[in-house]
């Protein structure tokens, strides 16, 4: 595990009493720090970290907690960064989505007991610590805010949604097919929006390719096809791969696979893959700290995903959007999402099927001069937008005021 002196000021203080303003906002993540992060950055690049540091940015006074459970026996189990109080709670995570903290609950019940005014914003809706929120606390009038980060439709989980999602404040949906789906529970229309997370367009931003391609030893005159996620079937390596295999020419094409691990179910595929084509053809990166990404996203020239599994319920994908601040065109399904339909030919392809990628990173190619990704892209995708909009419900459903 990572230690915490790498991500933490030696001089950094506990900052919540000095902080004055009309309501405490707490941003819970309904699972521990995933296990192929480092730990630290896992805390503190989860979304609930993410959201509060762009509503921080939005306006610095806001009094933000950010708490989540832990599988890790932490010293550090409360901290204070950025202004921002982080808390970490031991728990129980027998599988993704079924962790629960009674040492969490018991947390927050003081604080709710502490201050009736409390707003909960809960990141991840279809879990056990989620649901148990919902039940002691929206269900008795706390006010909780609930985002959507991609669980799907009708399931064995449907009658605990049907149960309990209509107590939640506000709910953000990443896509408008879960929102249709709530309506067929009865969840009231006015309780949902379709928003998503962010992408900081000050960190991810345009840069020189060539110079992006050189510090990361690719062939700089090459057309370089990117795929970033994990080593699996879930974002569409395979069919990527296949894809650039068809495309692929003498010395003008590469392809470049970031975000796996040795520990993948394809990482044997993918190794075997730039043994084939040799070092110079397929470059291979495994999972890279959140700071290097905009490197890598200018170092392609389109970025390719093809999801069975995320498409519908999924969202249009933080990969996707980060890859088009940096100015970079997607060729991906998610793009069903995109909130523009107008503009998604100035920002990339939908391939209808696996077999329609190849056609669709070629027609990228042939109007790569008439793309603006990241013009059309921070019209919806840029965090200071989204934070903007998450205060003002904060204040319209939750009665938040800052005077």
């Amino acid at each position: 595990m990572a230690t915490a002196a790498k991500y933490f000021d030696e001089d950094e203080t506990m900052v919540a009493n000095k902080i004055h303003i009309s309501r405490k906002i707490i941003h819970i993540l309904h699972h521990a720090p995933p296990k192929n992060f480092s730990f630290w950055e896992g805390v503190l690049e989860g979304w609930h970290s993410k959201m509060s540091r762009a509503l921080k940015k939005v306006n610095r006074d806001l009094w933000l907690e950010c708490w989540q459970p832990t599988t890790n026996l932490v010293e550090k189990k409360s901290f204070e960064k950025d202004g921002i109080m982080y808390r970490l709670f031991y728990s129980a995570e027998p599988q993704f989505n079924s962790t629960i903290s009674t040492g969490l609950l018991r947390a927050l019940w003081k604080e709710c007991r502490k201050d009736e005014n409390v707003i909960i914003h809960l990141h991840g809706d279809r879990a056990i610590l989620s649901y148990a929120i919902l039940q002691l606390f929206a269900k008795k009038g706390h006010c909780v805010f609930l985002q959507h980060h991609g669980s799907n439709g009708k399931s064995i989980i449907s009658p605990l949604d049907n149960r309990l999602i209509k107590y939640s404040r506000r709910f953000y949906a990443c896509c408008k097919q879960k929102i249709r789906y709530l309506e067929t529970l009865g969840v009231e229309e006015e309780k949902m929006t379709v928003r998503t997370m962010g992408v900081d367009f000050q960190q991810f931003k345009p840069m020189d390719k060539k110079g992006a391609k050189l510090q990361l030893g690719i062939n700089v005159d090459a057309f370089c096809v990117l795929y970033v996620a994990d080593f699996a079937s879930t974002r569409g390596l395979v069919p990527v791969c296949e894809a650039f295999k068809k495309l692929e020419r003498e010395d003008d094409m590469c392809l470049l696979l970031v975000g796996g691990s040795p520990r993948d179910p394809l990482y044997k595929y993918a190794a075997n893959l730039r043994g084939r084509y040799g070092k110079d053809k397929v470059y291979v990166r495994f999972r890279m700290p959140n700071s290097e990404m905009p490197l890598i996203y200018n170092a392609a020239d389109v970025m390719c995903w093809y999801s069975k599994s995320k498409a519908l319920w999924g969202g249009i994908g933080v990969s996707v959007m980060e890859s088009l601040a940096c100015d970079t065109p997607v060729v991906s399904n998610t793009l069903i999402h995109y909130p523009d339909v107008k503009e998604i030919n100035f920002v990339g392809a939908i391939p209808s099927s696996e077999t329609e990628l190849k056609q669709c990173i070629e027609r990228v190619m042939m109007r790569r001069a008439e793309m603006r990704c990241r013009e059309s892209s921070i019209k919806h995708c840029d965090w200071t937008i989204i934070a903007s909009e998450t205060i003002s419900d904060y204040e319209t459903y939750g009665g938040f005021r800052t005077d």
